[in-house]
């Protein structure tokens, strides 16, 4: 998946520790994602939303991919907090570190 190869490319890097525990936090989330999506626990809007900001994400559109972020925040954080809070650090470490597909 594009999440899965996004983290590996950013655990490629010589991470200083704190960066090396979120990209720790966002495996253990991002994994609550799959689980959700392996079960259909996942809405066809923010599944569609998902996929777009993936899609933004590995073509290196933080941009994009963080205004979809906001948009699945806004509408459905209350069964989706928890990835949605890795899918938070992973744009942002991709971002700090210039990681794409």
């Amino acid at each position: 998946s594009i999440v899965q190869s996004l983290l590996a490319k950013c655990a490629a890097y010589n991470l200083l520790p704190i960066d090396k525990r979120k990209l720790d936090d966002v495996e253990k989330r991002t994994a609550t994602l799959f689980d959700k999506l392996n079960n259909g626990e996942v809405s066809a809007a923010v599944f569609e939303r998902l996929l777009q900001m993936c899609q933004a994400l590995g073509a290196g559109d933080s941009r994009t991919a963080y205004d979809l972020h906001v948009a699945i925040t806004t509408s459905d954080w209350a069964d989706n907090g928890g990835w949605l809070m890795g899918m938070k650090r992973l744009i942002e470490m991709t971002q700090k570190l210039g990681v794409t597909l």
